[in-house]
Order: structure tokens, then C-alpha cells, then sequence
């Protein structure tokens, strides 16, 4: 499945999620965090995310930050954002 985040296409599995992929593939899901990423966030930084569930915001920051570190301690959480990671190789190969 793809989705556009903003000004961004990524390749995600929704796994039981599809509902909520499909809000964020609307825009409408917390826009004003994604205004804050995109105040702050540039070819420099350098981006932890802690509980970065299926990787909705991880792969957002990938596109632009030097580097996104994302972990989820729930391991349905953490093997979906591997999955989700692992279908946008370029994120990986751009620097």
C-alpha cells in the first residue's frame, strides 16, 4: 500500500492498521506535528524516536534527516516499523 505524507509517497504494510493508514494517507492525522518536523527537522539532524510504533514519523524524518534512530518496545510494534522501514530502501541508501 502507498501513502502520501504531506509531500511524501512511502510503501507501508498497514497489517491491521489499514484504518488508521488510511487517516494518515488523508492528511488530516496530527498536522501540527508534522508542521513542528518540518520546522525543525533538516539534512543535519539527527532523530530518535521512542515509541515510534509502525514508523508513521520515523519514516517522515528519514526523508530529510541525517539520521532517524526509531525503536518500540512492543514487539508487534517494533516488527511492523522493520517492515514498513524495510519496504523504503531508499530512506537507507540516501546518504
Amino acid at each position: 500500500m502507498h501513502i502520501q505524507l504531506k509531500n511524501h509517497t512511502f510503501q507501508i504494510d498497514p497489517g491491521k492498521n489499514k484504518h488508521f493508514w488510511m487517516c494518515m494517507n488523508s492528511n488530516n492525522w496530527e498536522p501540527h506535528t508534522f508542521a513542528i518536523f518540518d520546522y525543525f527537522i533538516n539534512e543535519k539532524s539527527v532523530i530518535l524516536d521512542v515509541g515510534s510504533w509502525s514508523g508513521i514519523l520515523s519514516l517522515y524524518a528519514a526523508k530529510v534527516a541525517k539520521e532517524v534512530h526509531a525503536l518500540d518496545p512492543d514487539p508487534v510494534c517494533f516488527s511492523e516499523l522493520e517492515t514498513n522501514v524495510a519496504l523504503n530502501p531508499a530512506l537507507s541508501e540516501k546518504n
